[in-house]
């Protein structure tokens, strides 16, 4: 199949989403699955997009480790991994798939994701007790973009420099 009718799908999927027809949108990535499965990798990822949208983060994780499983992941999903694996509040996992995305990105020479995975690193740590961690990954970040920010669920808009203050509470609470 063509680019342009990935593409196409792909479009009417996230324009189902805008419009809040989330089980639509669902039924034609399971349908994308059933009807080609050449297209397998794109339909995965487009049903984790539609469940990650819909809040349901336990479902777009198992979509995006198939993905990995079968060795179809991109550098894109490890981080969407992470990303979902925090809005769960599944910490460790997303740590692990930070630190991976972090990994293959450094072998693939990709780094444009750095430091909003080193930002959401850190928070994972934090949120660990790995406090020492979480500052050092923090510090690397903010070298990389000083206004680094990302949205965490639950937490809203978070600055280097709130979860900064953050882990000095957590660290001078448990000195």
């Amino acid at each position: 199949m063509a680019l342009g009718e990935v593409k196409k799908h792909e479009n009417r999927i996230k324009s189902l989403i805008e419009n809040k027809a989330h089980d639509e949108a669902l039924a034609e990535c399971n349908a994308l699955l059933e009807e080609q499965p050449e297209l397998r990798a794109e339909a995965l990822r487009l049903r984790a997009y539609v469940n990650s949208h819909r809040g349901l983060y336990r479902e777009a994780i198992a979509d995006r480790e198939l993905l990995v499983n079968e060795g179809l992941a991109i550098l894109r999903d490890y981080y969407q991994l992470g990303d979902n694996s925090m809005s769960a509040g599944r910490f460790k996992e997303a740590s692990k798939w930070l630190q991976e995305v972090l990994r293959r990105g450094s072998e693939q020479h990709e780094t444009w994701f750095n430091s909003a995975a080193l930002l959401l690193l850190s928070y994972a740590q934090m949120r660990l007790g790995q406090l020492k961690e979480a500052e050092k990954n923090l510090d690397k970040a903010a070298a990389i973009d000083p206004e680094c920010a990302m949205p965490v669920r639950g937490e809203g808009i978070v600055t280097h420099q709130a979860l900064r203050e953050q882990i000095r509470r957590l660290a001078a609470r448990n000195s």
